[in-house]
């Protein structure tokens, strides 16, 4: 690709990174499940992993890459508002740029104008109305995959590779102690490989040839994982660390997303429950042509199942219908067997909410395109 093509590129993502910054001037969201952070200061006394129940803190939260984030941006000396738009912006544009590596990794020589569908759609995603509080999340885990799919492409893991991967779990872990986002890393991973191999892509020897490089990915996130284990086989009941599987379970014995997780609102991205006034979301779930193109994605993935005899075609579209089960949770089609795995097995507890998988659809229908 010309460098003339990926200055559009690099201009185009900067032009829609630029759209949530002007969308919510003058406004300042509060929310989520995580405390707001103000500045770095603020986020000090949180850096450390191993924080017991006595100091008032039930479990870890991976809070390192707030702190970071902060810390670049107050250099600008910029006062607190400036500084957030900065880092939406910022979010905004990784989120763009990581998806056009992805999809670059397979399609070289495509025309460059036709790297804008996907970066377009992941950019302005129905996802994203569902869970601003998880930008980090959204921004960073197309790299992620990206990494993985690198790995399968040139059937070797580069040294580098695995320590900006082990710098992306990272980031990936701020939601601790709720590692679901942790979790369908693993799994899409798991999926990507198998899948690779069964399709021979790699073959077995990829693993003895970069063993090594699995453990230093090991090593370099430990100090994450190790804490979270422990958390994980210590805190196993509800009673543990206030953790319901079912939302009011005495009164309605249910799980929190039954009812607004359908097949047919994941499919599309998003649940009625978005994060607008009620005014704007009654509309926008009205609207006939928001309506009419939600549902273009996921039919232009199913056609593209038809018609595509590609390998890698294959892995996304098995990716997204995975995910997309994940999301649906409680829900028909598999909804009692969701249930019954969550209900039964405690170290799954996480997965009571299901709107972080939605996040990954996002992302394997946009390679898919």
């Amino acid at each position: 690709m010309s460098k003339k093509n990926e200055i559009i590129i690099f201009l185009a993502v900067v032009l829609l990174s630029l759209i949530p910054v002007i969308y919510t001037w003058g406004l300042l969201p509060v929310g989520g499940d995580v405390f707001v952070h103000i500045n770095s200061e603020s986020l000090r006394k949180y850096l450390y992993q191993w924080i017991t129940t006595g100091n008032g803190q039930y479990f870890v939260i991976n809070f390192s890459p707030f702190y970071l984030f902060f810390k670049i941006f107050e250099l600008f000396r910029l006062n607190l508002y400036n500084i957030s738009s900065l880092i939406l912006f910022s979010l905004s544009f990784m989120s763009g740029i990581g998806i056009y590596k992805l999809v670059k990794l397979f399609f070289e020589k495509t025309q460059f104008y036709t790297y804008l569908l996907p970066v377009v759609f992941y950019m302005l995603s129905p996802a994203l109305l569902n869970g601003w509080v998880y930008s980090y999340v959204y921004a960073f885990a197309p790299w992620f995959i990206y990494f993985v799919f690198k790995a399968i492409r040139l059937k070797r893991l580069m040294t580098g590779d695995v320590i900006l991967m082990s710098f992306l779990f990272s980031i990936l872990s701020t939601d601790l102690p709720n590692p679901k986002y942790i979790f369908y890393l693993f799994v899409a991973s798991l999926i990507i490989i198998v899948m690779a191999l069964l399709l021979r892509l790699i073959k077995i020897r990829f693993f003895i040839e970069n063993f090594g490089k699995f453990i230093l990915f090991f090593l370099l996130t430990a100090y994450i994982l190790i804490p979270l284990s422990y958390f994980a086989f210590t805190y196993t009941s509800a009673e543990s660390y206030g953790v319901t599987i079912k939302a009011g379970a005495v009164n309605y014995g249910q799980m929190s997303d039954y009812g607004t997780a359908t097949i047919d609102k994941m499919a599309r991205l998003h649940q009625d429950g978005m994060n607008m006034d009620s005014k704007y979301s009654v509309n926008y779930n009205s609207n006939l042509i928001v309506n009419f193109l939600s549902y273009l994605p996921i039919i232009w993935v199913v056609v593209g199942l038809l018609v595509i005899r590609n390998g890698y075609y294959l892995i996304f579209t098995f990716l997204a219908i995975i995910f997309l089960i994940f999301s649906v949770g409680p829900n028909k089609p598999f909804g009692a067997l969701y249930e019954f795995m969550i209900s039964n097995f405690k170290l799954l507890a996480f997965l009571r909410t299901t709107a972080g998988a939605v996040f990954f659809i996002s992302i394997f229908y946009a390679a898919s395109l």
